[in-house]
């Protein structure tokens, strides 16, 4: 069994101490890695959290809107305070304020996100008795699966993060148009043909069936992204190590899981994720992307080392006429 042993109090600061030095001499490499990680060339509208080791306090956590004040949040809170960096996965369409005392507090609206990439959070501790191997497995076995290579990442500690990237952005109000403009076809059983798509939809027939078929891509079990009580089920017993949390909801559901426990599971879309090529507070490992021929001990031996921040490769996101809200 494959142990990761944490570094102590000591140790920690001297990997910090060492993050400090190489994310200054890579400040530029970091700057092109976060350009093509958030997909973004400078606004972007993220949640960032930054967390002690010591977990009974409260994150520290913060609205960003441009990409140089993320760098500097990053070396001057994350890595110069020692703290580990988690930022949200999705990016927001808007924000607002909220009165603490004599001062206000930016918050971003979640029920705006921009969603970019299916997002999966493997956990050990997410299954009673469960191992690093066993949340591993349950990467390998969705990286199997899918059809687009996913990219994974391991956490730095108990788990990994798996993103599997869109072609172009998703908002909760596109996902609402899509459930309206194609639910009653599907009842119908309308044939996807020329004649009948003109039939119901007029001339504009081919962005109808764009909409229909990517309404069918999006939603379908867990190569979709939107799931419902029926698959919920399935979903959590071929990966017991999977963060439901992490899942998508059409809809608030009652569902039961891989335990027979009744849970109500409610959309939301506030989820942090770890930061690649940082430490993490916990372990004193860094997160890192993986390689899926990888196996788990080279995994913890990369981990234990800085690696110079590599742009994620991947097409730029396309916008659809479909995805033009009305």
């Amino acid at each position: 069994m494959t142990v990761l042993e944490k570094l102590n109090d000591e140790e920690l600061k001297q990997r910090y101490n060492e993050f400090a030095e190489m994310m200054s001499a890579d400040w530029d490499y970091w700057q092109e890695y976060l350009k093509s990680f958030l997909q973004t060339e400078q606004y972007m509208l993220r949640e960032v959290a930054f967390i002690d080791r010591d977990k009974t306090k409260f994150p520290f956590r913060t609205v960003v809107r441009s990409l140089d004040s993320l760098m500097k949040l990053i070396y001057n809170v994350g890595v110069v305070r020692g703290k580990g960096i988690a930022i949200s996965v999705y990016d927001y369409k808007s924000f607002g304020y909220k009165s603490i005392g004599k001062r206000k507090k930016t918050i971003i609206h979640s029920s705006t996100p921009i969603i970019k990439h299916n997002w999966y959070d493997f956990d050990c501790d997410h299954k009673s008795g469960g191992e690093l191997e066993d949340a591993y497995q349950d990467v390998l076995k969705l990286y199997d699966m899918k059809g687009k290579k996913p990219r994974i990442y391991f956490t730095g500690s108990r788990g990994f993060h798996v993103y599997v990237d869109f072609d172009f952005p998703i908002t909760l109000e596109f996902r609402n148009k899509l459930v309206r403009n194609t639910t009653n076809i599907h009842k119908k059983k309308i044939p996807y043909t020329k004649d009948e798509l003109i039939k119901y939809h007029g001339e504009d027939y081919e962005e109808k069936l764009d909409e229909i078929n990517l309404f069918k891509e999006v939603t379908t079990g867990t190569k979709g992204m939107w799931y419902n009580s029926s698959c919920f089920l399935n979903v959590c017993t071929r990966f017991p190590t999977l963060d439901y949390s992490g899942l998508h909801f059409l809809e608030e559901t009652l569902a039961t899981d891989s335990d027979n426990k009744v849970r109500l599971v409610k959309p939301h879309y506030k989820q942090l994720a770890r930061l690649p090529y940082t430490v993490h507070q916990g372990s004193g490992y860094y997160c890192i992307p993986v390689n899926p021929n990888w196996d788990l001990d080279r995994i913890i031996e990369e981990s234990m080392f800085y690696h110079t921040p590599v742009p994620v490769k991947r097409k730029p996101l396309r916008i659809m006429a479909t995805t033009r809200e009305s």
